[in-house]
């Protein structure tokens, strides 16, 4: 027996979050913004491990690997064949372009990762890379 849960035609792991919907402190820039988002999309073929949590208004392409406890806040686009590491962080209105890589640990924010490039780091507020 697999510990493993088969949906359509993507793979979610066990003790997987999807379709969080976001909550802000008070002292939050989003503060008293409160609006449901649309489910969470997974492309064909992607697989999402063990703990992550994958919030509403993501969109997650085809043959995407997320891994084990990756953190994926709302309104986060992932294109097609990406890797997502271990324990990765990607905050809100962040796009990941087709083919990318972001390394364990790393964490992303506000900004464009362009097509088949690689982040071992913290990045946060760049326009595109």
């Amino acid at each position: 027996m697999s510990n493993t849960e088969e949906k359509h035609s993507y793979t979610v792991q066990e003790h997987v979050i999807l379709n969080k919907q976001p909550v802000y402190g008070p002292n939050s820039l989003f503060a008293g913004q409160k609006k449901d988002l649309p489910p969470t999309e997974i492309g064909e073929g992607s697989i999402i491990c063990i703990y992550a949590v994958v919030y509403a208004g993501t969109k997650i392409g085809k043959k995407v690997f997320v891994a084990d406890g990756a953190s994926i806040r709302e309104n986060v686009i992932i294109g097609d064949d990406a890797m997502i590491g271990r324990n990765v962080t990607i905050e809100c209105n962040t796009k990941i372009g087709e083919g990318s890589k972001i390394g364990a640990g790393a964490k992303v924010g506000r900004c464009v990762i362009g097509i088949k490039k690689e982040v071992m780091e913290n990045v946060f507020e760049m326009e595109l890379i």
